[in-house]
């Protein structure tokens, strides 16, 4: 499982705390990756968080084990962004290479909600997905249907 966004939030402040420079903080994420990956958005969970427990005891802080109840709410937002961009694809915001279309899907959602699909909430992201449902993709499938 990838690291969750307070892992990020934590992994960064620490590593200004300590002022690591990019470079360094590449190689420890080198390290810590066994030789995978160098950029922290590319590390897993457990990875994320020996880092950051390594760099804890560097600042003198106590080591705390990221809660899991974090990361498993983590994981259900992640679905249902992946159901929104699904239904937005189904609508025709994909690339030319096939892939979600997150320029367009971002737009759309930043016109209506003033949001993109990072910023909202588990009771946001449910309502917006029921919106696009009911409202969005009948209509998108009348339109298509009146160009017939």
């Amino acid at each position: 499982m990838k690291r969750t966004p307070q892992q990020s939030i934590i992994l960064n402040t620490i590593v200004s705390k300590l002022k690591i420079d990019k470079e360094t903080k590449a190689l420890l994420v080198y390290q810590y990756t066994n030789e995978r990956e160098t950029s922290s958005s590319e590390m897993e969970y457990q990875e994320c968080n020996n880092l950051i427990n390594h760099l804890r005891r560097m600042l003198g802080q106590n080591t705390i084990q990221t809660p899991v109840k974090q990361h498993l709410k983590t994981d259900e937002m992640d679905k249902k962004r992946k159901r929104l961009i699904a239904k937005f694809r189904e609508m025709g915001y994909n690339t030319e290479d096939n892939k979600a279309d997150m320029e367009r899907i971002n737009a759309t959602l930043q016109k209506h909600w003033h949001k993109t699909i990072n910023e909202f909430d588990k009771t946001e992201l449910q309502k917006v997905i029921a919106v696009v449902e009911t409202k969005f993709i009948p209509n998108f499938y009348n339109k298509s249907n009146a160009l017939r």
